[in-house]
């Protein structure tokens, strides 16, 4: 018989710590696809919509509204949450609050080349 995974500390710890590091990696891809200014995902789009409407950070949009998503999927739908959607909720948000403020990649204004310095 095959043990059961994530049943000890350890291992649920080793599980949360991968998944945190996964979280920042994605949180760093949609950083950068809003840097590109070429276009978001619809969550995306959402957040940052309703950003520059308040002036409140994409990354604490991004955590208020996942909390409220959360909230209705327990009490209204009776879903069961893991770890992991929790961890999602907190990490993307935040780490990509985390590189606009650092600002290593500016945001694109145009594409690289444009159709005027091909004639």
């Amino acid at each position: 018989m095959e043990k059961a995974m994530n049943t000890t500390r350890k291992a649920i710890f080793i599980s949360s710590l991968n998944a945190a590091i996964g979280l920042m990696m994605f949180g760093f891809g949609v950083h950068l696809t809003i840097q590109a200014n070429l276009g978001a995902q619809p969550w995306d789009t959402l957040f940052l919509g309703i950003a520059g409407l308040t002036g409140i950070k994409y990354g604490n949009i991004s955590v208020m509204l996942s909390v409220v998503l959360i909230l209705i999927d327990i009490f209204v739908l009776h879903e069961q949450i893991g770890l992991g959607t929790i961890l999602d909720a907190f990490i993307v948000g935040k780490t990509v609050d985390l590189f606009n403020r650092l600002g290593w990649i500016p945001t694109m204004n145009g594409s690289p080349v444009s159709f005027e310095s091909r004639r």
